[in-house]
């Protein structure tokens, strides 16, 4: 703080020795440092640091919004899970997949048409759950009853769904269709 009054003396006792024309120079010329000086030191680096939190708050908005797009697909999974727990629970005890296709069989009235039920288990690659799976086949059955049995497997509470269907057209003239189909549900 002293050199700096001790300059703006110097510079009081230098600008009483000076002409009009040299004072207004000086003026000028002192006038345009400061000028400069702000622009230089104060205002270009706060237009830059603007730039920088501007574009700093751009990657945050997005930042924010993948984390909400991420939290929607958590919830999506979670309700998810959620009904599959709850179809699970529903279950009766003892449950098994052969005798729940079995009883819905007789319901649609495809009973009579099952060549064959294989049933089998896969471990899934975690180990932390098993699959259980049928595979069936049914022979001459209308189409009209093999669309009710595969509605009322899909629709049932229980966590059982087909996972492969092939159709095709009885070999013989008997009419109806002969369908595989493997039918997949989650167990303890």
């Amino acid at each position: 703080m002293e050199r700096l009054r001790a300059w703006w003396q110097n510079l009081s006792g230098i600008m009483v020795g000076l002409n009009r024309r040299e004072r207004i120079f000086v003026n000028s010329a002192i006038c345009f440092i400061v000028i400069f000086s702000l622009i230089q030191f104060v205002i270009i680096p706060l237009s830059g640091q603007q730039g920088r939190l501007e574009q700093s708050l751009a990657n945050e908005k997005a930042k924010l919004q993948i984390m909400s797009a991420l939290q929607k697909e958590v919830m999506v999974f979670s309700d998810k899970m959620h009904n599959a727990m709850t179809g699970l629970d529903r279950r009766d005890d003892g449950f098994t997949l052969f005798s729940f296709l079995d009883r819905l069989a007789g319901e649609s009235g495809v009973k009579d048409t099952i060549s064959y039920m294989k049933p089998s288990t896969e471990e899934s690659e975690a180990g932390d759950y098993r699959l259980s799976l049928v595979e069936m086949k049914l022979e001459a059955v209308s189409l009209e009853n093999l669309v009710s049995y595969i509605y009322k497997i899909e629709t049932s509470r229980t966590m059982v769904f087909v996972k492969r269907l092939s159709i095709s057209r009885q070999e013989k003239d008997i009419g109806g269709v002969d369908a595989i189909m493997q039918v997949v549900t989650v167990t303890g």
